[in-house]
């Protein structure tokens, strides 16, 4: 296998400029550093990686740190870059150039992303940044990459970045310049909600009223096949007995969750969740609480005025608060534990989860307390709205063994979840 060849979520790269740059004297190379700024040195490697294939990953977190070698004292940048979804690809060392000046890159694999993350920040000369969006977007829109730690009033950060998740909030209190929010980096629950409802009412012409929509697509096609027994139309019926019976009802003391499973990605779960509720723009919506892998306590905090509904996307592991799960699913009270807060929470909402991994699907499959919490929907199809379907982002990229093949062949998934 080519060393060059790289697979992972985060990554450590190494950027210096050219050896002419430089002196054989280590006590002169202490005061020889990049004549540009790191934001400018962090673009253009994004425009780097976007040239070599990655420009549709979704950048999560950036931090760029100054530092000068050990040995001859040379100005260096040490990067730490983490993504939303593996990457694979081909990374040789290359160079790229910011005003004329050649700045060459090395890229590694990070083993350990909290040693590297924090190692880039030892000198306390450094950038972090939290993008939130794939390289293509962010090199259309330059301004976007922002040093987010280097703030005064961390809320008015969290005014104008309202996607950032509940790990990134706690970094900028960490790190803004003000002692006194420093001191309050656990987050204040309070102040987050009442920033929540400053930029809620600064934006209320550009917010829809709340009204549930279930997809007309869906609908159309089930009342098409009405009687039809394919596993378009079981899945979908299933799925609009689920949305008529725990969805519209203004109170429910005790709902079932949807879990939605399929064994490729890209297959439309995520795109018909959110669509249930009306968005500010993609993505974006006070109506419904959004946590991707894992529980996300700012989600709950700062929507817990507005929201109608809780989307656990990406349910891949079963954490240690199972109780809490165990909870959300059936629209109980409970109380949202992260290593941050403690929030007491005790609205009841309709609660859609949604997987990848047929380990967790099976989990709760099996696990006594959680199966008779779920309606399961299994999807080998793309359940989007006609026309907004990406062939390529659905294919199934997976080893599946002689036995499993047998077992969808035969149809298995259909006889578990399409009756």
């Amino acid at each position: 296998m080519d060393k060059n060849i790289i697979t992972a979520k985060s990554f450590g790269i190494v950027m210096h400029m050219d050896n002419e740059m430089y002196t054989n004297d280590s006590s002169k190379n202490g005061d020889i550093h990049f004549p540009v700024t790191k934001e400018k040195i962090v673009i253009n490697l994004l425009k780097a990686f976007y040239d070599i294939g990655l420009g549709n990953y979704e950048v999560e977190n950036i931090v760029a740190g100054h530092e000068h070698g050990e040995i001859l004292n040379k100005c260096h940048i040490q990067m730490f870059i983490k993504f939303t979804q593996k990457v694979r690809k081909y990374i040789k060392p290359s160079y790229f150039f910011v005003d004329q000046i050649k700045i060459l890159y090395m890229v590694q694999k990070c083993k350990t992303p909290a040693k590297l993350h924090n190692y880039c920040k030892k000198n306390q000369d450094f950038i972090e940044l939290f993008p939130c969006k794939l390289i293509k977007d962010i090199l259309k829109e330059k301004d976007i990459i922002e040093p987010l730690m280097d703030v005064d009033d961390p809320y008015d950060a969290l005014f104008h970045n309202q996607n950032l998740k509940d790990d990134q909030i706690v970094n900028i209190f960490k790190n803004c310049r003000i002692t006194e929010y420093k001191k309050d980096f656990l987050c204040n629950s309070k102040k987050i909600i009442e920033t929540y409802n400053k930029y809620m009412e600064e934006n209320k012409e550009n917010i829809p009223e709340f009204k549930w929509n279930f997809p007309k697509h869906m609908l159309n096609h089930i009342e098409n096949n009405f009687g039809n027994t394919d596993k378009k139309t079981l899945a979908y019926t299933k799925i609009y007995t689920w949305f008529k019976e725990y969805c519209e009802p203004e109170k429910y003391l005790r709902r079932k969750a949807l879990f939605l499973f399929s064994l490729a990605g890209g297959v439309g779960k995520s795109y018909f969740a959110r669509s249930l509720v009306p968005e500010i723009t993609p993505c974006n919506s006070p109506y419904y609480v959004y946590c991707r892998g894992t529980l996300d306590a700012s989600e709950f905090i700062k929507k817990s005025k507005y929201a109608k509904l809780i989307i656990l996307d990406d349910i891949n592991y079963i954490s240690n608060d199972i109780e809490i799960w165990k909870a959300l699913t059936v629209s109980e009270p409970t109380n949202i534990r992260t290593p941050y807060h403690n929030i007491p929470w005790m609205k009841s909402l309709p609660c859609i989860m949604m997987s990848n991994n047929i380990k967790t699907l099976k989990y709760w499959m099996e696990t006594e307390d959680l199966k008779s919490r779920c309606i399961f929907v299994a999807i080998d199809f793309y359940i989007g709205p006609p026309g907004t379907d990406d062939e390529e982002n659905h294919k199934i990229n997976c080893f599946l063994t002689d036995d499993v093949k047998s077992k969808l062949e035969e149809g298995v998934f259909w006889k578990i979840f399409g009756k």
